[in-house]
């Protein structure tokens, strides 16, 4: 029940989250993530946007999850970073969530 188009597509662009930030959820340089899939597997956040450090390389959360998946045989063609990697029990996506929701 919208007046025009115009006013339906900002209502949508508005409900769209934006791009993922680990400080969003409280995450500061030098933590370290685990692959939600395989526990032992683990990369240490290098800044507080989205930049880690997965075996010794710098690269972003989704590349670095793209990486870790494929070594444990996944043939995936992309891995959202927040999805894949988790902090204290819980996906960084899960804990963004839950931050959204109690903001709400």
């Amino acid at each position: 029940i919208f007046e025009t188009k115009e006013v339906k597509a900002e209502v949508e662009a508005a409900k769209r989250r934006s791009r993922f930030r680990l400080s969003m959820v409280g995450i500061k340089p030098g933590t370290q993530l685990y692959l939600a899939k395989d526990p032992a597997v683990i990369c240490t956040t290098v800044d507080e946007v989205n930049q880690v450090n997965f075996r010794g390389d710098v690269t972003s959360l989704s590349d670095a999850a793209q990486q870790a998946h494929a070594a444990i045989g996944d043939d995936w063609p992309a891995v959202s970073g927040p999805w894949a990697w988790a902090y204290e029990g819980k996906r960084l996506d899960e804990l963004r969530r839950e931050i959204e929701d109690e903001a709400d």
